[in-house]
């Protein structure tokens, strides 16, 4: 089967599945996502369709995954930190866990939940991009920038 047809047929899967929409949602994101990779391969069988699919099953948020860590724009190894505004700068705070609460297929963002290392929920929920965006070395820097102009 052509990539289209693979795709399509995944997804068909997916949303008959009984998880809730956003775990379904982010299943068939990972699903593109691996046919999108794989730039080589143009033809797809059934095995390649349920080893895609158990891999894009083997998510949660205490133990995710690589793919979906790169789905969010997320590093795949280090651990996650939230950025909080602290007067003139800001204070990191270690990210225990995240949730997956909404998709914008649009854009491909996501909203997430974030529990940090305490136990604590943040209180919002927070845009895939921008919490990416925290992870780099140049956050700071990056919004005091945006704060001058």
């Amino acid at each position: 089967m052509t990539k289209a047809e693979y795709i399509s047929m995944a997804a068909n899967t997916i949303s008959s599945s009984p998880y809730p929409d956003a775990e379904k949602c982010t299943m068939t994101m990972l699903l593109k996502m691996l046919v999108k990779n794989d730039k080589k391969k143009t033809d797809y069988t059934e095995d390649d369709f349920n080893d895609a699919l158990l891999e894009s099953l083997h998510f949660d948020s205490a133990n995710d995954c690589k793919n979906l860590r790169k789905l969010l724009g997320l590093p795949i190894t280090k651990g996650l930190r939230y950025m909080k505004r602290d007067g003139n700068g800001f204070t990191p705070y270690k990210i225990k866990a995240y949730e997956i609460i909404n998709w914008y297929a649009d854009s491909g963002s996501a909203s997430l939940k974030l529990t940090y290392e305490n136990g604590e929920n943040h209180p919002l929920p927070i845009l895939s991009d921008y919490f990416s965006h925290m992870q780099k070395a140049s956050f700071e820097k990056d919004i005091q920038e945006q704060n001058i102009e």
